[in-house]
């Protein structure tokens, strides 16, 4: 009695365990643009994740529906991060909505004020030096978060309080 009550029990786990878990979201973005063929009076949910859509199409938002339809494509590379403390109300424009409105290989990333179109992230070469004690109470701001602000090969490191640009140390030998 007790090994089948286990049994049934586990059996229930795993049966919650795999309605709730998380689906993945595929590829590429939506696109921004309602496609012409689209009705926009005609408000459906065709699908709320995108593993309810075939092949490789993506559930998103098209005027007031929500159905499966072909992702925009998004370009290889990353978007540098954004610093998020803005000392000054927000005045720029965005440029773009989606990668394919930038040339070259640029990106559409968002710069914590508005969307631009930048050349994809490339952590500089380098390793970052051993931070340095922070004996402050209150660290300091960011300077940093990614290698993308830094001038002339420096990195965004760890030096104690904060994270900053830095000279970087050789990068270390592989035997």
């Amino acid at each position: 009695m007790q090994s089948a009550c286990c049994r049934l029990f586990f059996l229930g786990l795993l049966a919650l365990a795999t309605a709730t878990a998380p689906d993945s979201e595929k590829a590429g973005t939506c696109p921004v643009s309602v496609p012409e063929d689209v009705d926009q009076k005609d408000c459906k949910q065709l699908c709320d994740k995108d593993s309810i859509c075939p092949e490789k199409t993506k559930c998103c938002m098209v005027g007031c529906s929500r159905q499966c339809v072909a992702p925009v494509p998004e370009k290889a590379g990353e978007c540098p991060k954004p610093l998020t403390w803005v000392a000054q109300p927000c005045t720029e424009k965005s440029e773009c909505a989606d990668d394919l409105e930038c040339g070259d290989d640029s990106k559409c990333c968002f710069n914590g004020c508005a969307k631009k179109c930048i050349p994809p992230y490339k952590a500089n070469p380098g390793r970052c030096p051993a931070p340095k004690a922070c004996l402050v109470q209150i660290p300091k701001l960011n300077k940093c978060l990614d290698d993308f602000p830094c001038r002339d090969g420096q990195k965004c490191c760890n030096v104690g309080c904060h994270l900053e640009c830095v000279e970087p140390l050789p990068e270390e030998a592989t035997p």
